[in-house]
C-alpha cells in the first residue's frame, strides 16, 4: 500500500474513535486537515499516528491494531518488525477484523513474523474470505494449492469453529 493510502486509513479510523471517544477529540483536527489537504499522515508527523495508533491498539481497538500492525509490517514511523506486526494483526484478527485477517494469512503464508504454515494462512484468508474479501478468498485458493486434503480439512475445521473475541 502507498503512504497516501495508509495514511488515509490510518485517519477514518482514528476519527472513527474520535467520535466515541474524547480521549481522541484532540488528534481529530489534526487528522481531518490531513484528510482533507488528501496528504499521507506519515509525511506529515510519522509519531503522531504511531501515537494515534498505539493507543488505540493498547485500548483493543480492532483497527487501531491492524493499522499498527501496518506500520510495524512496512517500517514506516517505526522500525519494521514482523513479529510485532503479526501479534497486532492477530489481536485484531481475532475481533473478526477482515483486513487483520488478510493480513495475518500473509504473513503466514510468507513465514514473516511467525513460523510459514500453510494451515494458518488458509484459516485466516477462509475467515477474511467469508467476510467478502475477494484478495483473501484468491489467496486462499492459491495456498489450498500447496496443501494436502488433510491439512485442507483442518484449516476448513478451524475456520468453521472459529468465533470473534470481543476486545484484545
Amino acid at each position: 500500500m502507498g503512504d497516501a493510502v495508509i495514511g488515509r486509513a490510518i485517519a477514518v479510523a482514528m476519527l472513527a474513535a474520535a467520535a466515541v471517544t474524547p480521549a481522541w477529540a484532540d488528534l481529530k483536527e489534526d487528522f481531518q486537515e490531513c484528510v482533507a489537504q488528501g496528504q499521507s499522515l506519515l509525511n506529515n508527523d510519522a509519531a503522531k499516528v504511531v501515537a494515534a495508533c498505539s493507543r488505540l491498539a493498547d485500548a483493543g481497538n480492532a483497527e487501531g491494531e491492524y493499522h499498527l500492525g501496518v506500520l510495524l509490517e512496512n517500517g514506516q514511523g517505526m522500525t519494521q518488525d514482523y513479529a510485532a506486526a503479526a501479534r497486532w494483526y492477530h489481536a485484531a484478527a481475532e475481533q473478526g477484523f477482515a483486513l487483520a485477517q488478510y493480513s495475518l494469512g500473509y504473513m503466514y503464508e510468507r513465514g514473516l513474523g511467525v513460523p510459514q504454515d500453510n494451515v494458518q494462512a488458509h484459516l485466516w484468508y477462509n475467515l477474511a474470505a467469508a467476510q467478502g474479501n475477494a484478495d483473501a478468498a484468491q489467496a486462499r485458493d492459491f495456498v489450498a494449492h500447496r496443501m494436502s486434503q488433510p491439512q485442507i480439512a483442518t484449516a476448513q475445521r478451524l475456520a468453521a469453529n472459529w468465533r470473534p473475541k470481543v476486545g484484545s
